[in-house]
């Protein structure tokens, strides 16, 4: 008896975290087009656009990869949620809504921001021994350079504007022989129209 009141602490918590989430999302959301708030049918959705992105919101900050073992964990607390197909389809098909909420959140939370720092980060695909070697990614994927860690990899470059208040302005990944300074003009003006 005692663990079920256990399982039942743990399901209100988790509740009412996607709640907050909510809160937070809805007046963005309040403020997107009629055309994308009231598409066809939406009057018969179990599972509102609001909570799935609440819920997506909770799969990034979980750090959750897998779709799969992130529906399959929400399931086992409870939470109503569509079967795994059509809430990876319907996730796929609000990304849209959510790339125009995080926008109008940074055009809202950032508008006293003194100065932002670009930086890059290395994704390595492989070990260093085997960068001549590695065929993964081969058409899109190259050899770079970083200084910081003196070290040579094959795979991709995260280039990255954050604000002076924490935010993430703008990013983009790249093959791993592409400088920075290329991609800093493409950086600037995701911040600025952000």
């Amino acid at each position: 008896m005692s663990s079920q009141h256990q399982n039942i602490a743990v399901l209100n918590s988790i509740q009412a975290y996607i709640n907050v989430y909510v809160e937070i999302l809805s007046p963005f959301y309040n403020r997107l087009s009629i055309d994308v708030r009231q598409r066809r049918n939406h009057k018969q959705l179990i599972v509102s656009d609001l909570q799935i992105l609440a819920l997506m919101m909770f799969q990034i900050e979980r750090r959750t990869v897998s779709q799969r073992q992130f529906h399959r964990e929400t399931v086992t607390y409870g939470i109503k949620i569509p079967e795994r197909s059509r809430f990876s389809r319907r996730c796929h098909d609000l990304a849209k809504v959510m790339k125009t909420i995080r926008n109008n959140m940074l055009q809202r939370w950032t508008r006293h921001t003194a100065y932002s720092v670009i930086d890059s980060a290395p994704i390595l695909l492989c070990a260093p021994v085997r960068n001549m070697r590695a065929k993964v990614f081969h058409d899109v994927a190259s050899i770079g350079f970083n200084a910081t860690k003196h070290l040579h990899f094959y795979g991709f470059k995260f280039h990255c504007v954050m604000t002076n208040e924490g935010y993430v302005a703008g990013y983009e990944v790249t093959k791993a022989s592409i400088h920075d300074v290329r991609v800093a003009e493409e950086l600037l003006e995701q911040a600025s129209s952000s």
